[in-house]
């Protein structure tokens, strides 16, 4: 979206919500084409068409609209994964499927990515409400429980950070430009899934697993 049409919706914007939403979008749009680094708040003001401090009245500061777009963002992130996980009935296949959809994500939507693993303020301090947890780390904490018996004693924390931190580690080399060796974040995808399925012993499905990350 362009610098005009973020001036015409703030022009048109009615109420303070609207407005809010307004500067948010173009917010997010100076991001993804530029990255969290170039965005400040006289630039996003100049960018809707208002006076240099009219976004202080939306927004306390640039860390408070950041954290308001990253929390956008991972709420996108986790529904991602989540629509991948219900395609699959089996719960190892939906694990497989749910770790497919991380890396793609992360491929398809770099400065998503680099925003939502980035530095955060704390939103206590910048008057925006904190989730307690993220989405995507409730969605992994749920399929993850329903690979075990409930008689098993399994510290589903554990693995899920283990998981997560295998994920993030293959996403970073990717976004670093540190795949080098001969192999892609693509072609990564089936067999990390699969370490990860022995590394946590999980029981064993009897369904093919597709996991391919999207051209």
């Amino acid at each position: 979206m362009g610098q005009t049409d973020f001036a015409e919706r703030w022009r048109e914007a009615q109420g303070f919500d609207a407005s809010r939403e307004v500067l948010r979008d173009a917010a997010y749009d100076i991001i993804q084409s530029n990255g969290v680094e170039q965005l400040n708040m006289r630039g996003l003001a100049s960018c809707v068409g208002a006076s240099a401090m009219a976004a202080y009245r939306y927004y306390h500061g640039k860390d408070a609209l950041i954290e308001e777009i990253r929390l956008h963002v991972h709420r996108r992130f986790a529904m991602a994964l989540q629509e991948a996980g219900a395609q699959a009935g089996d719960p190892v296949l939906r694990f497989h499927k749910m770790c497919t959809a991380y890396l793609d994500f992360a491929v398809c939507n770099e400065q998503d990515y680099r925003l939502m693993f980035g530095n955060a303020a704390d939103p206590t301090t910048i008057g925006v409400d904190a989730e307690p947890r993220a989405p995507a780390w409730e969605g992994l904490l749920r399929v993850l429980e329903s690979l075990y018996h409930p008689a098993r004693p399994i510290d589903i924390i554990d693995k899920a950070y283990l998981v997560w931190g295998a994920l993030h580690g293959i996403v970073m080399l990717h976004l670093s430009r540190r795949l080098s060796f001969g192999r892609s974040v693509q072609e990564l995808a089936q067999p990390l899934a699969g370490f990860l399925e022995r590394a946590l012993d999980m029981p064993v499905t009897a369904e093919p697993k597709t996991t391919l990350l999207s051209s």
